[in-house]
């Protein structure tokens, strides 16, 4: 795609400082400030995001620099309870001196001939995710404009902090919480394909995901398991991404400001207390998590269990989205959160695929 000044073309390993430059001048914009960043390497950590990642930038040609960028990986995920190939649109940046240009345009133009093309060739989902108090992009993914991508939104989606524990917690005596080793990887697997194809999203190959990502192993994984037969009630995976992802805290706004001066108070009474500006934040994700059944009390156990297996961290962060069965027991447990919007893309999306989407999704909050 090209115009008299601008052109849109793949990135090269060659553009990971100046992609670097982009992400760390976009904060967004909350009561908490957030500079969402790839250090060292930009490039590589956006090739890391899936097995199959593709990430091209829009070249100002008068100024030589790049103008903005976007991206959009491939993921094997259950849909309908099949392995499909799902399409998820991320990375989409442009320098605040081009928003009003032809460049502004030029990138999700892209994305709209990208899902164009991949739904010819059979892929049917693709989705994409913006924070719910980021208005501009949420403005400009749901209003409807010639040549740019349908959006409709999926669900709320919520991130969720959840303070480390440095008592481990009281377990019923039929329960049994611990780590998992590779001679587990049979038992987790089984135990992921058959809760989570109930999901829309879910991770359909952990194994392809473990092999891809050096930070995971079959041993990053945690179990609740039933003393006694040894069937697994609960786990998930700690995965810790700042080897090559990064989330910076930049300052506070308004009330905000006035809380972070009073958040060392927070955890006499369960929550995490908010860091210094600026710092980077330290935090494992809980990922790939399932609950058999979706038991309240097996997710209470699990949760406990795993926020102390993590106390090296302050606190782990986990993902739900605001339609998942087990959304309304979270309710229960002190937390701090971040409210986003996930959308699908695509003119093809129908109101009959929204609908039964919307019943049980999944979204791996490592990926968002």
């Amino acid at each position: 795609m090209i115009s008299d000044r601008f052109m849109i073309e793949p990135a090269t390993a060659n553009d990971s400082d100046e992609i670097l430059g982009i992400l760390e001048e976009t904060v967004f914009p909350s009561g908490m400030s957030l500079v969402y960043t790839r250090r060292p390497d930009a490039y590589r950590s956006f090739m890391a995001e899936a097995e199959d990642v593709h990430l091209f930038v829009c070249r100002d040609k008068q100024a030589n620099q790049i103008a903005g960028m976007a991206a959009y990986g491939f993921h094997d995920c259950f849909i309908d309870g099949r392995p499909q190939k799902v399409v998820y649109l991320f990375g989409l940046r442009t320098r605040p001196q081009y928003r009003g240009h032809r460049a502004f345009v030029l990138l999700p133009q892209a994305y709209h001939e990208t899902v164009q093309q991949l739904h010819a060739r059979g892929i049917s989902y693709f989705f994409t995710a913006t924070l719910k108090d980021n208005t501009i992009a949420r403005r400009f993914l749901t209003r409807h404009r010639p040549r740019m991508p349908s959006c409709q939104l999926l669900c709320p989606y919520l991130t969720l902090g959840f303070r480390t524990l440095t008592r481990p917690p009281s377990l019923p005596g039929s329960c049994l919480f611990r780590k998992a080793t590779s001679d587990d990887r049979t038992t987790i697997e089984e135990f992921l394909t058959r809760e989570g194809r109930r999901y829309s999203f879910f991770p359909a190959r952990i194994d392809s995901l473990i092999e891809q990502h050096a930070e995971l192993s079959w041993d990053s994984f945690y179990l609740l398991a039933d003393r006694h037969h040894g069937d697994i009630l609960a786990c998930g995976a700690e995965w810790d991404q700042t080897s090559y992802k990064q989330y910076i805290v930049m300052g506070y706004r308004g009330i905000m400001k006035l809380v972070r001066n009073l958040s060392f108070l927070f955890p006499f009474f369960g929550y995490p207390s908010f860091p210094k500006p600026p710092s980077t934040l330290r935090f494992s994700f809980l990922s790939f998590w399932c609950v058999k059944d979706n038991q309240p009390e097996y997710l209470k156990w699990f949760f406990g269990g795993f926020a102390y297996a993590t106390r090296r961290y302050p606190y782990f962060v986990a993902g739900i989205a605001e339609t998942h069965p087990l959304r309304p027991s979270l309710d229960r447990r002190r937390m701090l959160r971040r409210d986003s919007h996930i959308y699908m893309v695509g003119d093809h999306t129908t109101p009959s695929d929204l609908e039964r989407l919307r019943e049980s999704p999944y979204l791996e909050c490592g990926w968002l």
